[in-house]
């Protein structure tokens, strides 16, 4: 867009006193996702504590779900926005964009879709480094999971979750890294250099996403991000939804004719993955 990015960081390397310096029209950008609130707790509580940190700028964050909110985290976080001049909250689904409004009534919210929208167009890759195989199940294995790994594993389907190579295991530890040695140098960040390797990363991360997921006709997912990257890569899917409702509301915002790949029958799940294979195989044979 033309805007020019001065400074970067990780949460790890974040020093407040590498920002107070910046150009007070300096707007600040803060990470999106799904840690808004309880169930993501630490994230949540280091994000207020770097808003009050640099409440001197004007802050924005990048599309969030808001998750869980008991009564004592409404209060620490609305005392932060409060004292913060000058914050816009982005909600990726409407569900969390209302409850927003309702609980935070004087602090600007945005709805707007999840920042992986904005990979389209996004070109399958033309190797995968990995066997091809008809069905894949990527299940998530946190706090977050919604049953199909145990489901997956308990009727013989092979499972993972995201699952780098061996080379894009090392190019990730070399990045890994380079970013910490940057972060332990004396002196002032190397932010050019900060940059680089952010973008690095990211890219090598979202191209093992690609590879793992491409490497398959047809994809059972429990993972937000890996629904979106199938639907960016036009790969047939089915989709569990996450034991706290994250996919559905995001669906339900931007694309409702996506519900019909969301089930909740797990029983269901490997019978129409079969369905959408012999669809994929024969495409006459899909109903009209």
């Amino acid at each position: 867009m033309g805007v020019k990015i001065l400074a970067v960081s990780e949460a790890s390397s974040f020093r407040a006193k590498d920002y107070l310096s910046l150009p007070t029209d300096t707007v600040m950008l803060f990470h999106g996702g799904g840690n808004f609130g309880v169930l993501w707790d630490l994230p949540h509580l280091r994000r207020n504590e770097e808003l009050a940190q640099l409440s001197g700028f004007k802050a924005i964050l990048l599309p969030q779900t808001m998750t869980e909110m008991d009564d004592a985290c409404q209060h620490r976080t609305r005392t932060i926005l409060a004292g913060h001049p000058d914050v816009t909250l982005m909600w990726r689904d409407r569900a969390s964009f209302e409850a927003s409004r309702r609980i935070f009534p004087e602090i600007p919210s945005l709805l707007i879709p999840d920042a992986a929208f904005c990979l389209h167009p996004y070109s399958a890759p033309k190797v995968t480094l990995r066997p091809r195989d008809d069905i894949k199940v990527l299940a998530r294995l946190d706090r977050e999971s919604s049953g199909l790994a145990d489901h997956a594993k308990g009727i013989g389907a092979r499972v993972h979750d995201w699952t780098p190579l061996w080379i894009e295991k090392a190019i990730r530890k070399f990045l890994t890294m380079a970013i910490r040695a940057e972060a332990r140098l004396s002196g002032p960040p190397r932010m050019r250099t900060r940059m680089i390797l952010y973008r690095l990363f990211a890219q090598n991360n979202a191209a093992s996403a690609a590879r793992q997921l491409s490497s398959a006709r047809v994809i059972v997912v429990d993972r937000l991000h890996a629904w979106l990257l199938g639907l960016l890569l036009d790969i047939p899917h089915l989709v569990v939804e996450t034991r706290f409702g994250k996919i559905r509301r995001v669906m339900a915002s931007w694309l409702p004719e996506e519900l019909s790949t969301l089930t909740e029958d797990m029983g269901d799940l490997i019978p129409r993955a079969h369905q959408l294979l012999l669809q994929e195989s024969n495409p006459s044979s899909e109903s009209p």
